[in-house]
């Protein structure tokens, strides 16, 4: 969208970026470039870069930033595997910088190693720069992107860009997810030869083990559940925020920082960059022979069940993280991929899956319905829902897509039949097509009119880099 060039302010003598509109007479274009200039302009973050000016010269708009000389994180991966203390020190200023964005209602959408510069403040190395807003989302800005479109790079895009669903504030942390895997590993979690092939599996595939897949590079289990978490398929079992997920990365630098004992006191030192606001330095009380006896008498007089510790001691956090980083649990294959028998493991049921919870047929003479215990009606209780047989006609018929409706799910490839429990709404979901969402009501009317519930997919429209 832009050329950057290297300048000098004439009368401040200070280098700056002056970043230039290529295409002047697009619209589109023009408009996103404002949209920079105004998003990154209103966050005011040292992991943030800083805007100073706007301006329009020959037709040309332009925005004036901060001069970054260091090494993109490109630069970092293409050297191999990053030490796991360096991953947790860089990821933990880039959540920390995006929560900043994320409070002014931003949402970045083209999180890359491209986009994070690393560069030398105040004589420390490693300090993060987020640039490039121009395909942020804005709550209170303009809507740029139409519905159904794709905005994003496939390599680090989220599965909820990637089926035209509305992203949030988790999707950058889905993307930063696929960065830290990246440089634990130099490799990308998913590859293809295709752009289709790299969405297919950021929305159907889990990733290779890190650990697994570096095994000399002695990624700690708790560090791997970290970044797994990050890239989980659905939002919601990603980190609550761009803070608690830096609070974890800060957990995991504690236990990977060298000690250096000195004197009596034992002090946790860490290298490289840091904010204007210091990290926490966690030192432990006593000194020389002093601590070793205190200690000693605590070891000989302590009660059989362990003390409480103070709220904010640092082994209850890292005790907390650990708790809460638990192992991504793999998504379920695709539709299309699965066999007769998982599809339909209720084979007494046309296109429906057994509602969790729900008692499979029990034993009995083939073919014969269960007989109801006796003493109890056969009818089905007060308050239960009855469940209609709604046929789905879609198009196109060669989609391979999947019907799902409150728990009860169906592949479904041109037609089937699924049942719909009273009040529930149905969701039509297939690769490459925007998910579509009938509601009760609509179902009903659409049945009593057709016979049948027709649907038609719109296919997703790509903007990818």
């Amino acid at each position: 969208m832009g050329v950057v060039f290297r300048a000098r302010h004439v009368i401040l003598n200070k280098a700056v970026a002056i970043k230039v509109l290529r295409k002047a007479h697009d619209e589109a274009a023009w408009k996103r470039f404002v949209q920079e200039a105004q998003t990154a302009s209103a966050v005011n973050h040292y992991n943030v870069v800083g805007i100073s000016d706007f301006g329009v010269i020959g037709g040309h708009a332009y925005l004036v930033m901060e001069l970054m000389e260091g090494q993109t994180l490109t630069d970092v991966i293409n050297a191999g595997p990053a030490d796991p203390l360096r991953v947790c020190r860089i990821g933990a200023q880039i959540a920390r910088g995006l929560q900043a964005v994320h409070d002014k209602g931003v949402v970045h959408r083209d999180l890359k190693p491209d986009n994070i510069f690393l560069v030398e403040r105040e004589g420390k190395q490693d300090v993060v720069k987020i640039v490039d807003f121009g395909l942020a989302k804005s709550e209170a800005g303009q809507r740029l992107t139409q519905d159904g479109t794709v905005v994003g790079t496939a390599e680090y895009i989220s599965p909820e860009q990637v089926t035209g669903q509305d992203t949030d504030y988790r999707s950058d942390q889905y993307s930063l997810g696929c960065i830290l895997y990246e440089m634990l590993t130099a490799q990308l979690p998913f590859d293809g030869e295709s752009t289709a092939t790299l969405i297919y599996k950021h929305v159907y595939k889990n990733p290779l083990s890190p650990r697994k897949l570096r095994p000399e590079m002695n990624i700690p289990p708790s560090l791997e559940a970290v970044v797994l978490r990050c890239m989980a398929k659905k939002p919601q079992d990603r980190f609550p925020s761009m803070g608690a997920l830096e609070q974890a990365l800060l957990a995991e630098e504690q236990m990977l920082s060298p000690k250096l004992t000195g004197g009596g006191d034992t002090l946790l030192v860490h290298s490289g960059a840091y904010g204007p606001q210091q990290w926490q330095k966690w030192t432990a009380i006593g000194a020389g022979g002093a601590a070793f006896l205190i200690l000693l008498v605590y070891l000989l007089v302590r009660p059989a069940s362990p003390p409480q510790l103070p709220p904010n001691h640092p082994a209850l956090a890292a005790t907390a993280a650990d708790m809460a980083l638990r192992p991504v649990i793999p998504s379920p294959s695709p539709p299309d991929l699965l066999p007769a028998a998982a599809a339909n493991p209720n084979p007494g049921r046309v296109g429906e899956n057994p509602t969790p919870g729900e008692e499979p047929d029990g034993p009995g003479e083939p073919g014969e319905p269960n007989k109801p215990e006796a003493g109890k009606d056969p009818r089905p209780s007060k308050g239960t829902r009855a469940a209609v047989a709604v046929r789905f006609e879609l198009e196109p018929k060669t989609v391979n897509a999947q019907v799902a409706c409150k728990g009860r799910k169906a592949s479904c490839k041109g037609s089937c039949q699924v049942q719909v429990a009273d009040g529930a709404s149905c969701t039509v979901s297939a690769p490459g097509y925007v998910n579509k969402i009938m509601r009760f009501k609509e179902l009903r009317a659409e049945k009593s009119k057709q016979g049948s519930v027709r649907i038609r997919l719109s296919p997703i429209k790509f903007k990818l880099h």
